[in-house]
């Protein structure tokens, strides 16, 4: 069963944290009282900026760490921007309602699917070795 933990004091908020080894560092207290987080737990990181908040909480709490590999489908020429976004394991999910606005097409659409394909399959490889994604069931 899972919960959301949440201060309401960092709510609406911008800078919360001095850095992400901080936020790591409160993330660790929060879990370490948790009688939930067990011997079975797994911490997951986004590359690049969520691994150094990422560290704290495994230091300390002793879990194993992998990363989950994402990225967003990038809108055409808008390099910052994007319609949804995909897993390693090819999860995809949309903003249908952005992409309908956009006017994207087909072709379109496949094009930043495949390339995104093409850079998670290179992340993973530099990344993660190759390694199967860890089963998450249970």
């Amino acid at each position: 069963m899972s919960q959301i933990i949440e201060y309401e004091a960092y709510r609406n908020r911008t800078y919360i944290f001095r850095s992400r080894s901080a936020a790591g560092n409160l993330l660790a207290d929060m879990l370490s009282s948790d009688p939930v987080v067990g011997s079975d737990a797994l911490l997951l990181a986004i590359p690049m900026g969520g691994v150094p908040a990422a560290m704290p909480t495994h230091r300390r709490l002793g879990c194993p760490m992998d990363l989950i590999i994402t990225r967003k489908i990038q809108i055409p020429g808008n390099t910052e921007a994007g319609f949804g976004a995909m897993t390693s394991e090819e999860d995809i999910f949309l903003n249908k309602a952005l992409m309908s606005r956009l006017n994207l097409t087909d072709r379109q659409i496949e094009s930043q699917l495949a390339e995104v394909r093409e850079q998670l399959s290179d992340r993973n490889r530099r990344l993660r070795m190759d390694r199967p994604f860890p089963d998450l069931k249970g």
